[in-house]
């Protein structure tokens, strides 16, 4: 981490830290005056209790994003109870965060983190609460008015703020570390922004019409059941999907059984293409697309004679013939599967050129696509750079 990152993580944990003291104190001092202290004592305490199960168990709208649904309970809490008490609820439940990963079963909690970055988010969620609280009651907001159409200009406000706020923060540390980055981070943000909008804001806004009902802090919990049945059905996804990736690379290692020379070219072939694309800023589903499609790239050449492959000399026309079938045998091959048809035409193009002087069927340009153009590129470089029947590899 630079130092100019330091300094500024430094700086918004000492903000968050004033805040949060701030907050404690002002909700430690509303609790002993309310004249309804255990009741409000067990509300905090089953309000902490849901965030901590929504910060744990975030809803998957795909692999790449996530909704984060401790924002219902923010939006909620601000709402019907202080800005001051939600601030409260997120610092005593930030040492309870504990989540598995469904993908790599890693489990992440406070102890394998690094603690400047708990802190630094931990402060990043404190100041954009307390600056949209704020602005809530700046716009009129009431706490436990939530009679329409008053409370709409104030809900929308905060839930705006909140969003902005938390994306300004993490911003700029994105800024300091890589300045060109920044701006995808900022597209990437404002897509989180659409999505926790349309998702978490509304139930957020119905979860406090429920903590607004008497006794209505005592069914919050039920918020957490379809949050389990949600994690569950991803869980079930996430295990066909690492199924669907252990049947593409038995694909990709079947050629390598039949090409001792070409052992590992079809991974090294995935990673050079990756990070390839991602260099160039390609989005999640199109570096998913092309991870398959490089993977698969030479499956084509399962229906090639061992002796052309294997020949140490040079190809005869018929020979190479054979050889520059590959590309359109692999997209036979798969296209009974249920495989998207952009895979199938990266791994038909991935032998055309920019000058049409490419095969198998001498496309153009402007209408070759670019991710066949990465994995030819990417399987150049590993030919150029590997052993062959014919020389060995150039350093």
């Amino acid at each position: 981490m630079k130092v100019s990152q330091k300094v500024y993580c430094y700086t918004v944990i000492f903000i968050g830290c004033i805040i949060g003291f701030i907050c404690i104190r002002q909700t430690v001092l509303s609790l002993g005056t309310s004249g309804h202290f255990a009741y409000d004592i067990i509300s905090l305490l089953l309000l902490a209790l849901v965030y901590v199960a929504c910060n744990c168990m975030p809803l998957h709208v795909n692999e790449n994003m996530t909704i984060d649904m401790t924002f219902m309970v923010i939006v909620a809490m601000v709402m019907t109870q202080s800005y001051e008490a939600a601030v409260f609820v997120i610092i005593i439940a930030t040492p309870f965060y504990y989540e598995k990963d469904l993908k790599t079963n890693k489990v992440l909690n406070i102890f394998n983190i690094p603690l400047i970055k708990t802190l630094f988010n931990l402060a990043n969620y404190i100041i954009t609460t307390f600056l949209a609280g704020i602005i809530f009651e700046a716009l009129g907001g009431v706490e436990g008015n939530i009679s329409l159409p008053h409370v709409l200009l104030p809900y929308f406000g905060f839930v705006i703020s909140m969003i902005f706020i938390n994306t300004v923060i993490l911003l700029i540390l994105f800024y300091l570390e890589d300045k060109k980055g920044s701006l995808m981070f900022l597209l990437s943000a404002l897509r989180s922004f659409i999505v926790n909008m349309i998702a978490a804001a509304p139930i957020g806004f119905f979860f406090a019409v429920l903590l607004n009902m008497s006794g209505g802090v005592y069914l919050s919990v039920l918020f957490t059941i379809p949050m389990l049945l949600a994690r569950y059905s991803f869980k079930l996804y996430i295990k066909s999907k690492l199924q669907y990736e252990e049947m593409i690379r038995a694909f990709a290692k079947t050629i390598e059984l039949k090409d001792p020379y070409t052992i590992g070219h079809s991974v090294r072939v995935e990673q050079y293409s990756l990070a390839i694309g991602m260099k160039m800023g390609l989005l999640p589903t199109r570096l998913e697309r092309l991870k398959v499609a490089a993977l698969l790239h030479d499956i084509g050449k399962i229906g090639i004679d061992d002796r052309i492959l294997n020949k140490p000399s040079t190809l005869t026309g018929e020979e190479r013939k054979q050889i520059q079938s590959h590309p359109e045998n692999g997209t036979k091959i798969l296209e009974d599967l249920t495989i998207d048809e952009k895979i199938l035409i990266m791994i038909k193009q991935h032998h055309e050129r920019y000058d049409a002087g490419g095969y198998p069927e001498h496309v153009a340009s402007d209408k070759i696509l670019l991710e066949s153009s990465i994995i030819s590129v990417a399987d150049a470089f590993d030919a150029m750079t590997s052993d062959r029947p014919y020389r060995k590899g150039l350093s």
